[in-house]
């Protein structure tokens, strides 16, 4: 008599949270990148962008470099969820860490980009 198997699941689809946050990151992320497409033509040349640096045009930077902001928040979420994968069947805490690292990222990042539009809105 053959007995029937269950398909195997893959760290994945055993995380009953990873879809939940990889859905909130790609949300925020794809907003981020309407954001910046919507106001790019209704923003002046230069914005202010860099806040490490000192008052003055040093903060400034080409309207162009907004795009960093979602392609940074793109690549570490790529790569926070990437290592969350590889470490749910041994280190749920790491796992649990890097999958709200990713959405505080991301979650700050859109907000950086909000507050950055309306100074200059």
């Amino acid at each position: 008599m053959a007995s029937f198997k269950f398909p195997k699941l893959s760290p994945v689809q055993r995380d009953p949270y990873f879809g939940i946050v990889f859905i909130i990151w790609f949300l925020t992320l794809i907003i981020s990148f309407i954001v910046v497409l919507y106001f790019k033509n209704n923003l002046p040349g230069t914005v202010p962008l860099f806040y490490s640096r000192v008052w003055g045009e040093e903060r400034l930077a080409d309207k162009n470099l907004l795009f960093m902001l979602p392609l940074g928040n793109l690549f570490l979420g790529i790569f926070n969820l990437g290592f969350s994968v590889s470490f749910f069947q041994k280190e749920i805490f790491l796992t649990r860490i890097l999958q709200i690292a990713t959405i505080l990222l991301s979650v700050l990042t859109l907000l950086s980009i909000i507050n950055i539009i309306n100074l200059v809105t």
